[in-house]
């Protein structure tokens, strides 16, 4: 045995001797400790062999009661061996950025070693209660890791011979009493190498390889790394500065969320912390003793604030530059704040949370004040809303800054921006030339909101009330005259849930409805289907787990100028695209299981493609797992034969021809 090693275990033999009571007391906080990192031994191996500086780890079975650790890191040195064999000491400190600084995680292998033998450069020793008992000469409970007696693993030099050559410079030998180990290695995290300083690889066995690939620096502090396990490939894009790291799962080149169960919140380990964003974040958090938990101090307090500072910069990048390329916004809705019932009960994450809020309405109240930036109603269209903007001198988020940045508006309505509110709008129909469709939602929300009402001054002066001669005219001018036009009125009933409000309120204001319950069917002239000649060569693939509508707005992306989806804003159609001359078209989805099934508009919808013409067009989709299939038909009013279904207030096709591509899924 090295002297220097000899030494080391006559330091510790001697005080066994000396404070016998002390040393069983030793043991009892030694099985303590391992109880406190149940599940956690591998992990913790991982983080010594990454705090020595290794690229990477094996992990070998001998056989069923035997198995080896490896690292190809920084050999043991006798100050290491030293600070292994005392309980709470560690050479490693805070300061010096190293994920292990306690010096008690080595402990956690009580949980299931009877011995440990320990093969590092010229260092080898054997820790075992059996020989550390004969040594001292007592009965009494000893302590595991203590005593480095004189090395007694030599049935193993073959297998040690053969890893030390394979470029491992440091070996544990675990001889124990359970299959812990398999279950940790079972449930082993794979992200876990994300926040590891130096490791690279870890070998379980030879059968699970886990590889941390093609990790490039895509920006400033933006990292892209590939993690293989062998049976799947996941991408992640990190931003770290310094210590303090968040990761975004990337799939086709876009962030997606984390699953609900994996773990969000390191200290370069897993923890058992949750953060409602589904991303994973990494920082020098304290934890207590098993890692799993955040505890409340001033190390916390200032990871706290760099990782709010993390999140706040990506914001600030993204609205700067107008654009979100990896739709990380689109996750960083996902987050919740308030989760703890009790301010006394400290919550890393709505901290976290609290402070990236905070970072980025400061930001914006540098650019804005609350009421000279308003964010796009739903039910408004895009050109209706931009005019209204403009003409009141306004600044805006707009459905169209929306698509380029998702979840922006989410989150400036959480820091106290809101929405354009009617009484501007209203006050601004009279001056524009705003659609029958924007027209017609605005006045449905004034019939549906008494508060509303009591808001909007001079109403009988606005011109929002289409009459059957085509004409927009105000309440003063049409009230027991004019008959209000049928499809507008339908248009108004399909905005408001009880049919009963807008009768009420045209008989209040003695306005004649067109709206009539019967079975007659009006049948809108049919003429031979028009070719369309710009939606043709479009190859770009497509994927089977988006929504048709999704497929479809890439799909025309791809030859035009813009393909912008507003499915969601109930606005008449789904996608808005702007071709590569400059031309405005307006594009319905209409999902069939087969061409040839019969579709119905809404009358929503029938008075956008009756107002716009050649500019609508229907795309009547069929999607399946392998292929969509398309049919595009312009201008549906002159080429379809259309039936108003009055009891429906419906629009009902069960003809229809035009051209079908194809396009792989």
């Amino acid at each position: 045995m090295n002297n220097k090693v000899e030494d080391i275990k006559n330091k510790f033999i001697f005080e066994a001797k000396q404070s016998p009571l002390l040393f069983s007391d030793l043991a009892n906080m030694e099985k303590y400790i391992s109880e406190s990192y149940i599940g956690r031994s591998l992990i913790e191996l991982v983080q010594n062999a990454d705090d020595a500086g290794a690229s990477s780890f094996l992990y070998q079975k001998i056989d069923k009661e035997t198995f080896i650790v490896a690292n190809n890191g920084r050999p043991f040195s006798i100050d290491d061996l030293y600070s292994l064999c005392r309980s709470g000491a560690s050479s490693k400190k805070r300061s010096n950025n190293n994920i292990g600084y306690r010096g008690i995680g080595f402990k956690s292998v009580v949980n299931y070693a009877t011995e440990v033998h320990l093969i590092s450069s010229d260092i080898s020793v054997t820790f075992s209660r059996k020989l550390t008992k004969e040594a001292i000469g007592t009965n009494e409970p000893v302590p595991l890791i203590r005593v480095p007696n004189k090395f007694s693993g030599n049935k193993y030099n073959s297998a040690i011979n053969s890893i030390l050559n394979e470029g491992y410079s440091t070996l544990f030998i675990f001889e124990v009493s359970n299959s812990d180990i398999e279950n940790e290695i079972s449930v082993f995290e794979d992200s876990t190498l994300l926040f590891l300083k130096n490791i690279k690889k870890i070998d379980f066995n030879k059968k699970l390889v886990i590889n941390l690939e093609d990790k490039n620096q895509i920006s400033d502090n933006l990292y892209f790394s590939t993690i293989n396990n062998g049976i799947e490939k996941n991408n992640w894009l990190t931003y770290t500065k310094n210590i303090s790291s968040i990761s975004f799962k990337i799939r086709d080149n876009e962030a997606v969320p984390i699953l609900s169960n994996d773990p969000s919140i390191y200290v370069f380990m897993r923890t058992n912390e949750k953060f409602s964003i589904p991303i994973k974040i990494n920082g020098d958090f304290t934890t207590d003793p098993s890692r799993t938990k955040i505890v409340n101090d001033e190390f916390t307090n200032r990871e706290i604030v760099n990782i709010s500072k993390l999140l706040s910069e990506i914001f600030i990048k993204i609205y700067d530059e107008k654009e979100d390329p990896y739709k990380f916004l689109n996750i960083f809705k996902e987050f919740k704040i308030g989760i703890s019932n009790h301010l006394d009960i400290f919550n890393i994450n709505d901290k976290i949370i609290a402070s990236f809020l905070d970072n980025v309405k400061e930001f914006m109240l540098n650019k804005y004040p609350l009421n000279n930036l308003y964010i796009q109603n739903e039910g408004i269209e895009n050109e209706d809303f931009n005019k209204i903007i403009s003409f009141n001198e306004l600044n805006s988020i707009s459905f169209e800054d929306e698509k380029k940045m998702k979840g922006l508006s989410y989150i400036l309505e959480k820091i106290g921006y809101k929405k354009l509110p009617e009484s501007i709008i209203f006050n601004s129909i009279n001056f524009l030339d705003i659609s029958q469709h924007t027209k017609a939602f605005i006045l449905s929300q004034y019939i549906k909101n008494m508060l509303l009402r009591s808001e909007i001054n001079n109403f009988s002066k606005i011109k929002i009330f289409k009459v059957t001669s085509g004409d927009f005219k105000c309440l003063d001018d049409m009230i027991g005259v004019e008959k209000i036009d049928a499809i507008y009125e339908s248009q108004i009933r399909e905005f408001i849930d009880n049919p009963d409000e807008l009768n009420s309120f045209l008989k209040i204001h003695n306005i004649a409805s067109s709206y009539q319950i019967d079975s007659q069917k009006e049948e809108v002239k049919s003429k031979e289907i028009v070719e369309n000649t710009y939606f043709r060569s479009m190859n770009k693939t497509v994927q089977n787990w988006r929504k048709v509508e999704q497929n479809m707005t890439i799909l025309l992306s791809e030859n035009n100028s813009s393909a912008i989806d507003v499915s969601k804003q109930n606005v008449g159609y789904d996608i808005e695209v702007i071709t590569n001359n400059g031309r405005k078209k307006f594009i319905e989805i209409k999902s069939v299981s087969t061409f040839g099934e019969p579709f119905s508009l809404t009358n929503n919808e029938y008075s956008k493609a009756n107002e716009s013409r050649e500019d609508y067009v229907l795309a009547i989709a069929r999607q399946t797992e392998e292929k969509m299939e398309v049919c595009f038909i312009e201008n549906p009013i002159e080429n379809l034969k259309l039936e108003r279904q009055v009891v429906q207030w419906k629009w009902f096709c069960d003809t229809y021809e035009g051209d079908i591509s194809y396009f792989d899924l």
